[in-house]
């Protein structure tokens, strides 16, 4: 990794924190700059993100801050609708909603590397003003960061997530320990749901 904690990262206040790391190693510097490329369209390509993650993933659907369906790469300010969870924890028949709050690349050339990274917040509970636009809720402190790295010839794709309030209650009852192995609460997916997305994006 470029570096340990990439700079779209929230700092860690309070909740659970998690971090998911895929990697592999190509033949060459230029084969790995090929596959960043593919990579990074990937995760823009969110209404794609299922059939990228496999079977057993939710529904992923990019829309504008009205909730209208849109069909195009993501942009900052778009927002992301999951349903359904697969999440016997969650309701299925309610969609999960999160705002795309920043994306960014960044560029190494003197360390032969570079970065791509989205972070969304949680917007639960969802909420409509007068003029029918998303109301991003400044409260929610749970945010998840995507970032895509390339190395010389290693590609990584990496989840992390911080101030997770939402999946301590879900385990409010248990140990640490159980809460930890816990689904993850962004967009409802299993820790074996996202591994499997971001092995997606850098097949």
């Amino acid at each position: 990794m470029i570096t340990d904690n990439h700079y779209l990262v929230a700092e860690q206040l309070e909740g659970l924190e998690k971090d998911i790391n895929q990697s592999i190693l190509t033949d060459t510097i230029e084969d790995a700059e090929d596959f960043f490329v593919d990579a990074k369209e990937r995760l823009l390509d969110v209404n794609n993100w299922k059939r990228y993650g496999g079977a057993g993933m939710p529904e992923f659907s990019l829309s504008d801050h009205h909730g209208n369906p849109i069909s195009r790469r993501a942009h900052k300010g778009d927002c992301i609708k999951v349903t359904p969870f697969n999440n016997p924890d969650f309701d299925a028949a309610e969609p999960i909603w999160v705002a795309i709050e920043a994306i960014e690349y960044d560029d190494y050339p003197d360390l032969s590397a570079e970065s791509f990274a989205i972070r969304v917040r949680q917007t639960i509970p969802l909420v409509f003003n007068d003029s029918n636009s998303l109301v991003i809720n400044a409260y929610q402190t749970a945010t998840s960061t995507l970032v895509i790295e390339r190395t010389g010839k290693k590609l990584a794709a990496n989840y992390h997530s911080r101030n997770d309030m939402a999946e301590m209650a879900v385990g409010m009852y248990v140990d640490e320990q159980s809460i930890k192995s816990n689904t993850s609460t962004w967009m409802g997916i299993s820790d074996v749901q996202c591994t499997n997305l971001l092995k997606g994006f850098i097949k």
